[in-house]
């Protein structure tokens, strides 16, 4: 999927695996606030800083990318 790949190139991008400290990292580093989430090179989700403060607000800070991404992006 060339979109995925020139995506990749300009917006940093999360491995399902990231853990909450290193997407507030990575947003507030960037000042991105919805992000990527690949995959083996494929689009499997997206987070924003929405999820992100869902996530903070019901105190399930050990959740993953994979955990609170949107995803079901086909």
């Amino acid at each position: 999927m060339a979109a995925v790949a020139t995506i990749a190139s300009k917006v940093p991008n999360l491995d399902p695996s990231d853990n909450l400290s290193t997407i507030i990292r990575v947003m507030a580093k960037t000042g991105v606030q919805q992000l990527p989430v690949v995959s083996q090179g494929n689009l499997v989700g997206i987070v924003s800083s929405r999820d992100v403060l869902r996530a903070v607000a019901r105190e399930e800070t050990r959740k993953t990318a994979g955990d609170i991404m949107t995803g079901n992006l086909h």
